[in-house]
């Protein structure tokens, strides 16, 4: 950049002017003033007419070895160190004396900033179980033998492909995208409460997340349910069907959501943001999470 402004600037008066500015940035980043005004120093000895002629790019070949390190405020003078040790060893093995002929370039490049290590530039990782054509997007049970999700999956019961769930909070239809069965995992899902009638008018829901196939998640619902433990009384689901009149088989557990990132802080999100769509935070059973 020092070399740009004998380049770009006419005038003698502008060019130290944008030097100085330059200084003030570099002392700023934490680079030596004794090195900063040595090179600068060098800049203002060369002639701008010689530095605006076209410079001929000098054949690869003839590039000497680089020694690249991450830039670090901390690090000595590797440029003499490279230099001498070159002088005492490398001139006396003719070997090395051929691979290095002058001594190795001393190169840096910028460490990691805070900005790299917190946001990733990788694209999300490919879907590797993609819907074959002809499948249509929406769960359907697996009829496994022994499966403990199959008879809690509502309209899935018979058989038939759920493509949508009743929102009991909005009355809306929760759209399902993605072809799901009992055993998908790392996905959302609604857990509805089938009981109606006056016992439970509002049949409220429990929207959740889990890395667990789905049939691994339900068991622990369902486990919170029938298992005497103290600890199942205060769980949402749990607790809600315990009360009079309702029971276990009043659970209704559909998987709505497939995430396709292994992130597990992209699958808390969403089930965050459906949490807030669908309003289960007010109407629902996970107004008692908090």
């Amino acid at each position: 950049m020092k070399y740009f402004a004998t380049r770009i600037c006419s005038q003698q008066v502008s060019c130290e002017q944008r030097l100085g500015e330059l200084k003030v940035l570099l002392l700023e980043r934490g680079y030596r003033k004794r090195v900063i005004e040595s090179a600068l120093e060098r800049v203002m000895q060369l002639d701008r007419q010689v530095m605006l002629e076209k410079v001929a790019r000098v054949d690869q070949k003839e590039h000497r070895v680089r020694a690249v390190f991450e830039y670090d405020r901390r690090l000595p003078n590797l440029s003499n160190i490279m230099r001498t040790n070159w002088q005492v060893m490398i001139q006396e093995d003719k070997r090395l004396l051929k691979v290095f002929p002058q001594p190795p370039m001393v190169c840096y490049t910028r460490p990691k900033n805070i900005k790299d290590r917190l946001c990733r530039a990788k694209l999300p990782p490919a879907r590797t179980n993609m819907v074959t054509r002809g499948q249509e997007d929406g769960f359907k049970r697996c009829n496994l033998s022994g499966c403990k999700l199959c008879p809690f999956t509502g309209e899935a019961i018979n058989n038939t492909l759920v493509k949508t769930v009743r929102v009991s909070s909005t009355g809306e239809d929760y759209q399902i995208r993605e072809r799901m069965t009992c055993s998908s995992s790392n996905l959302l899902y609604l857990l509805s409460c089938r009981k109606g009638d006056g016992v439970c008018p509002d049949l409220p829901q429990y929207g959740g997340e889990t890395g667990q196939e789905a049939v691994k998640r339900f068991t622990e619902h369902h486990a919170s349910v029938t298992n005497n433990c103290q600890l199942n009384t205060v769980k949402p689901v749990g607790q809600h069907f315990r009360l009079p009149g309702h029971s276990v088989s009043d659970i209704s557990f559909v998987p709505v959501e497939k995430i396709y990132s292994n992130n597990v802080f992209v699958r808390k999100s969403r089930e965050k943001l459906m949490i807030n769509r669908l309003n289960l935070i007010d109407s629902g059973l996970n107004k008692r999470l908090g």
